[in-house]
């Protein structure tokens, strides 16, 4: 009822925090973003304005920035890392309703192309680095153009 204690306060969660810890899933529902840091898997499938969506991301061992734009046949997206290291294994990026099988995609690290495998699964690109990926912050962005 608020007369001894704050109605507003949930001390069996660190009082103030779970209210705002609650209001994250928003932006990682906007994003679409999914991360499984055992299976290293990172993925992006934005929710808000996909044609030009921008946003930040955090995992287990860094944090960065998450970029898409969209025009015509084509999608290119921007993943930065500006503290810490992402370790990736798989990036999942969606596509926009209607594309099928035949697309095709390239990854960039740095600028310099990197081999990668990809797949399309329900609607969504699925790029593999079978040796794994780490990317680091100062310079190692990944960039992936993909066409349909």
């Amino acid at each position: 009822d608020g007369t001894r204690r704050s109605p507003w306060n949930e001390i069996e969660c660190g009082d103030h925090y779970v209210r705002p810890m609650a209001a994250w899933y928003m932006l990682e529902a906007a994003g679409g973003r999914v991360y499984h840091a055992p299976k290293g898997l990172l993925g992006f499938e934005p929710t808000v304005t996909p044609e030009h969506f921008r946003s930040f991301f955090i995992t287990a061992a860094g944090w960065g920035g998450f970029s898409q734009r969209r025009k015509g046949s084509a999608q290119s997206n921007e993943l930065s890392v500006a503290w810490g290291e992402v370790t990736l294994s798989t990036l999942r990026l969606g596509l926009p309703d209607g594309v099928g099988e035949s697309v095709t995609a390239a990854a960039y690290v740095g600028g310099a192309e990197t081999p990668v495998e990809t797949r399309v699964e329900d609607g969504r690109l699925l790029i593999d680095w079978p040796e794994g990926l780490v990317l680091t912050a100062g310079g190692d962005d990944l960039s992936v153009r993909i066409t349909w």
